[in-house]
């Protein structure tokens, strides 16, 4: 199972959602944009259990695609969301409601961040089969 465990509450920062995700001995941050009620490209993704798998997109290249629950893969009627990636970025600015990896927080400008992601992301992805599909479970961090 591959968790991820927020740590900065839904919606109380414009810089986004922050949290850490595990798979085995592997542990990095995550950054999402903030909570805005589900909405597609906007908003981060709700907790719970979904399935990942690696990904080939076109506009970001290797990456893990989620689904399950409300969302689906590809744009499908009856489906909230779809096309969340995990995939390179730094800030959840750059981000349309899909999720970011990096090495360390820290502040690009004067906005909180996740650093080194690009490297970070491979370095997950590298852990993950080409035709396996893995569990995820996103959960808010209980202090």
């Amino acid at each position: 199972m591959i968790y991820i465990e927020r740590f900065v509450d839904y919606g109380t920062r414009e810089e986004g959602t922050f949290g850490r995700l595990t798979y085995g001995d592997f542990t990095c941050y995550t950054v999402e944009p903030m909570w805005a009620d589900n909405e597609p490209r906007k908003s981060c993704i709700p907790l719970g259990y979904y399935f990942l798998e690696r990904h080939r997109s076109p506009k970001f290249g290797d990456s893990a695609i989620i689904y399950g629950g409300s969302v689906s893969k590809l744009p499908r009627e009856g489906f909230r969301r779809s096309s969340i990636l995990i995939h390179p970025a730094n800030m959840s600015s750059q981000l349309e409601g899909c999720i970011a990896l990096g090495d360390r927080l820290g502040v690009l400008g004067t906005t909180k961040a996740v650093l080194n992601s690009r490297r970070t992301v491979q370095k997950f992805l590298n852990l993950l089969s080409r035709d396996k599909i893995y569990q995820l479970s996103i959960e808010y961090l209980e202090y």
